[in-house]
């Protein structure tokens, strides 16, 4: 059986799900940031 390289070794940390919920939302307000 292959196994898949894309697959993630380990399950995301719980900084992770936080940035990933807090990202969207960061972005609007800090907008002048990525210019």
């Amino acid at each position: 059986k292959e196994k898949d390289p894309l697959k993630p070794k380990k399950p995301l940390s719980s900084f992770f799900l936080y940035c990933n919920e807090r990202r969207p939302s960061l972005v609007t307000q800090n907008n002048n940031v990525l210019e």
